[in-house]
């Protein structure tokens, strides 16, 4: 397709940028980011999937995502009319270390999913349409730390399983579940806004903590 550009496939052993210069970035198969590479995502940029490809991003080593109030990052499907599922989402593992400020994220399965002992932070981060989680966190050494995230029309807008998280400031609207909390977590939520949700704060089984304020 004329001006869209193909992402890398593999981050390694370097410092990749994705800059509005090179938008929209199309994703036809995973992106990978090795333990020793770091992606950028600069202001502005939009990434689209190929629809039902169940491609998504996964990193093992450095995400930045930098977006700005008003000029967002994009991550979301290229199909015509897009639907929940179109494609993965973005999925950290290992000992990844995360951080994204001011995205978009749409039509995922999940759209942020953190396992293994990955450290992740959310700043300004939307996520609307996931046929799965908005943010799925599991793992006993994975942290999570969410600060006015907002999650809409998502199986279950917060999912967090043997993991630590800090929700402030979020806002879980129009899912199955707002914020749900299983196994052995640790859930600090404070000034946490549930609506229209089947289930605003579900915690179940195991010996989970959950603490609420605001």
């Amino acid at each position: 397709r004329p001006g869209v550009y193909c992402a890398d496939l593999s981050v390694c052993d370097e410092t990749v940028t994705w800059d509005q210069t090179d938008q929209p970035y199309m994703l036809y198969s995973d992106v990978v980011v090795c333990p020793t590479g770091v992606l950028q995502v600069e202001p502005g940029v939009e990434v689209r999937s190929a629809s039902h490809s169940g491609v998504g991003i996964e990193v093992q080593g450095q995400l930045d995502v930098n977006g700005t109030s008003g000029d967002e990052v994009t991550f979301t499907s290229d199909a015509g009319t897009p639907a929940a599922g179109d494609w993965q989402g973005l999925n950290f593992s290992s000992s990844s270390i995360v951080t994204i400020d001011n995205a978009e994220i749409s039509y995922p399965v999940n759209g942020v999913y953190a396992g293994g002992s990955s450290n992740v932070t959310l700043n300004g981060l939307s996520i609307t349409h996931a046929s799965g989680n908005g943010v799925h966190a599991q793992g006993t050494s994975a942290t999570l730390d969410l600060t006015g995230v907002t999650a809409s029309q998502c199986a279950i807008g917060v999912f967090v399983k043997d993991s630590t998280a800090t929700l402030t400031d979020v806002t879980v609207t129009d899912n199955d579940y707002g914020v749900y909390v299983l196994g052995d977590a640790s859930a600090t939520l404070t000034n946490v806004t549930a609506r229209l949700n089947n289930y605003g704060l579900y915690a179940y089984h195991g010996d989970s903590t959950v603490n609420a304020t605001g």
